[in-house]
C-alpha cells in the first residue's frame, strides 16, 4: 500500500519532534488545524467571559495581593499573617491565594512546607465570580447561603491543616507609595494575562475534544453530563450548567472545586511546587463538603429554589459591566509591555556590564 508522500513526511516530523518532546504539540495543531472553526468560535467565547467576568471580578483582587505582599502588610508573626490571607483568598478569587502565598514565601516568613500545605486550602471563587456567574438574580438570603456554602468548608479546612503555622518575620524590603501600586499593577496584569491565556487555551483544546465527539459520549451517561464535565475542566462554563437547570448544590460544589484550568492557572503562579495529589484531594473533600451544606439549607432560606435556572440567567448583558473589563483589559496589557520592556532593558545592562562602563567613563 502507497502512502501519500504528505502523511509520510508528517509521521517522519512526530518521530523527529517525540525525541524532543514536541510529539503533542504537533498532534494538538493537526487537531486544531482540522477542528479550527469549532476552535475559533470557543476562544472568541472563552476571551468574552474573560472580559467579562474575570477581569472584573479578579483583576482588582489582584492588584490588592501585590499591594498586601509588597507594602509588608502581611508582616506580622503568628496566626494573624495566616488568617489574613485566608480570608483574602476566599474574597478576591481562585489565583488571590496562590500569589498571597507565594509572596510570604519569597519573602522567607513560611517555609516550602508551610506554603506547600496554605495553597491547597487558600482557594476560593470570591463573590465577584459567585456573582457574576451564579448569584447574579438570586434573592438576598440565598446569595448569602451559596456564599457561605462555597467558603466555610474551605475556612474549616484552613482552621485545621494550618493551626501549626506561624509565620516569622519578614525581612525583605517592603515597598511604599507610587513604587508599590506600580509594582503591584504589574505584577497583577501579568497574572492576569496568564489566567486569561490559560482559559482560552482550555477553551481550544475543549473545542477539540467536541470534536472528537468525546462530548457526546458523556451525553450517553446523562443529558447534562457534558456540560458537567465543561465545567469540570473551566469553571466559567458553570453558566453552560446554569442554563440547562442544573441544581445550585452541584453549582456549590463545582465553584469550589474551582476546574482543572484554575489549578493550571494556580500551577502557573506557584513555580512548580503545587502538591497535586493533597491539592486534588482538598478540593474534593471542600466540594462534597459545599455540596451538602448547600442542599442541607437552601430549602430553608428560600423555598422557591428548586434549580439554578429559576433565579440566574446564563449570560450577563453586554452593557452590565459597561467600560470597566475594557479599561483593565487596556492598563493590564500596557502595564505587562511596559514591564517587559523594562525587563529586557535591565537584562541589556546585564549582558553588557563593560560596555555599559566604557559609556560610562567617557562621558565623565
Amino acid at each position: 500500500m502507497r502512502i501519500n508522500p504528505l502523511i509520510r513526511a508528517y509521521i517522519a516530523a512526530v518521530m523527529i519532534m517525540r525525541k524532543s518532546g514536541l510529539a503533542a504539540a504537533a498532534v494538538l495543531l493537526l487537531l486544531a488545524s482540522l477542528y479550527h472553526a469549532q476552535v475559533g468560535v470557543s476562544i472568541l467565547a472563552a476571551g468574552e467571559r474573560c472580559v467579562r467576568i474575570l477581569l472584573p471580578s479578579l483583576y482588582l483582587y489582584s492588584i490588592l495581593a501585590g499591594v498586601v505582599t509588597r507594602g509588608g502588610l502581611l508582616g506580622g508573626t503568628g496566626r494573624s499573617s495566616v488568617a489574613v490571607t485566608v480570608l483574602l483568598s476566599q474574597i478576591g478569587g481562585y489565583p488571590l491565594g496562590a500569589q498571597l502565598v507565594m509572596g510570604m514565601l519569597r519573602s522567607g516568613s513560611i517555609s516550602r512546607a508551610e506554603a506547600k500545605t496554605m495553597l491547597c486550602v487558600c482557594v476560593g471563587c470570591g463573590p465577584g465570580f459567585l456573582l457574576g456567574t451564579v448569584c447574579g438574580q438570586m434573592p438576598l438570603q440565598a446569595r448569602i447561603w451559596m456564599m457561605l456554602s462555597v467558603s466555610v468548608p474551605q475556612v474549616a479546612a484552613a482552621l485545621m491543616l494550618l493551626r501549626d503555622i506561624r509565620p516569622e518575620e519578614q525581612h525583605a524590603k517592603s515597598l511604599h507609595g507610587a513604587g508599590l501600586v506600580t509594582a503591584s499593577v504589574e505584577a497583577a496584569a501579568s497574572a492576569m494575562l496568564k489566567i486569561c491565556s490559560m482559559v482560552m487555551a482550555m477553551a481550544g483544546a475543549m473545542a477539540i475534544a467536541e470534536g472528537l465527539g468525546l462530548f457526546r459520549l458523556a451525553g450517553v451517561i446523562h443529558a447534562q453530563a457534558p456540560v458537567f464535565l465543561r465545567s469540570v475542566l473551566e469553571v466559567s462554563c458553570i453558566t453552560e450548567w446554569i442554563a440547562q437547570g442544573g441544581s445550585l448544590p452541584v453549582a456549590a460544589a463545582l465553584l469550589t472545586f474551582g476546574g482543572i484550568c484554575v489549578h493550571l492557572q494556580i500551577a502557573s503562579l506557584c513555580d512548580g511546587m503545587l502538591p497535586w495529589l493533597r491539592f486534588w484531594g482538598m478540593r474534593l473533600l471542600c466540594s462534597a463538603a459545599a455540596y451538602g451544606l448547600c442542599r442541607l439549607g437552601l430549602p430553608y432560606v428560600c423555598r422557591e429554589v428548586q434549580t439554578a435556572s429559576l433565579v440566574v440567567t446564563p449570560e450577563l448583558p453586554h452593557s452590565s459591566q459597561g467600560w470597566l473589563p475594557g479599561a483593565c483589559l487596556l492598563l493590564m496589557s500596557v502595564m505587562v509591555l511596559y514591564r517587559s520592556d523594562r525587563v529586557c532593558g535591565s537584562s541589556r545592562s546585564v549582558t553588557h556590564p563593560t560596555k555599559n562602563a566604557g559609556k560610562i567613563a567617557f562621558r565623565r
